[in-house]
């Protein structure tokens, strides 16, 4: 790329992982982020039933919802961090998880929720189609 031209950058995010696809002057970047969505769910001892801690009953369904929150956002700052620095962004997903993105950026960092310059809905690809789609819409040969 040349030194007059922007930055891009494209994010296929799921509850699971996001893949980021950066094209700069470096040329063109491929990441992966886990989102450890897993860990959201039971534990080793904890029931389904709850549990009784001094005279409060604990439903495991809160703390299970408490802790999928926190992954998901903790999920969303990792990705903000990896595509913060990009001109223009653009995302896609099969789910919920890119709406949640946006709406993480537009709530926390308003003053680069300009720089979503689209968002689709696609269904699960594959990483080659993945970085064929972002190229498209960009133009990028």
């Amino acid at each position: 790329m040349q030194k007059d031209q922007k930055n891009y950058c494209g994010v296929w995010i799921d509850g699971h992982k996001a893949m980021i696809v950066k094209f700069g002057e470096d040329g063109m970047k491929v990441g992966m982020i886990d989102s450890e969505m897993d860990e959201a769910y039971y534990h080793d001892g904890e029931k389904i039933i709850g549990h009784f801690s001094g005279a409060r009953h604990i439903s495991p369904e809160k703390t299970i919802s408490a802790r999928k929150i926190n992954i998901e956002r903790k999920f969303m700052k990792q990705v903000f961090e990896e595509i913060k620095n990009n001109d223009e962004i653009y995302m896609l997903g099969p789910g919920e998880m890119r709406h949640k993105l946006k709406h993480f950026i537009e709530e926390e960092h308003k003053h680069d929720a300009n720089r979503i310059s689209g968002s689709d809905s696609c269904d699960y690809l594959r990483e080659v189609q993945i970085v064929d789609r972002i190229k498209h819409y960009f133009k990028i040969k």
